[in-house]
């Protein structure tokens, strides 16, 4: 398996980087460097992203190719949740006496889904499957599609 280090050795040799150019930039001195150029496992993630975006790198460009793919399923995963919450906050911020459902809280909530989803399906559907077990969020969905006109 290829470690860390080499993995970056050969990021800066290809973008005519130098050890001392790197030292400079992370303001570290050049024990420093040769440290992480002698890393077999992969420092913590803020380690790394401190370190590529020093260079003007991706990560996951300093990684070796397995870590690479899983840090970026791993970012894509984050930014679901993100756009997820956001989305379901959304939702919950309208007001519910707009529906006059107030003896019925279950109807209301159903309506707003419904108009939201209607706005922006791909967010709302997001939101439901970080929300909900997948089953669940499956048989929401369907309900979605069947009972929103568009």
């Amino acid at each position: 398996m290829i470690g860390f280090g080499q993995c970056l050795r050969a990021y800066l040799e290809q973008n005519n980087l130098s050890q001392s150019e790197l030292a400079r930039r992370l303001k570290r001195k050049q024990p420093t460097i040769n440290y992480y150029l002698s890393l077999e496992e992969t420092p913590k993630r803020k380690t790394v992203e401190w370190i590529a975006a020093a260079i003007g790198a991706e990560p996951a460009d300093i990684m070796d190719p397995i870590r690479a793919g899983l840090y970026r399923e791993s970012r894509q995963r984050e930014q679901e949740k993100q756009i997820g919450s956001s989305a379901h906050a959304a939702v919950c911020r309208e007001p519910m006496s707009q529906y006059n459902s107030r003896s019925d809280p279950w109807l209301a909530w159903s309506k707003q889904l419904r108009v939201a989803y209607r706005r922006d399906p791909a967010k709302i559907e997001l939101s439901v499957r970080a929300a909900w077990p997948e089953k669940t969020a499956q048989q929401i969905l369907v309900w979605l599609n069947t009972n929103s006109k568009r």
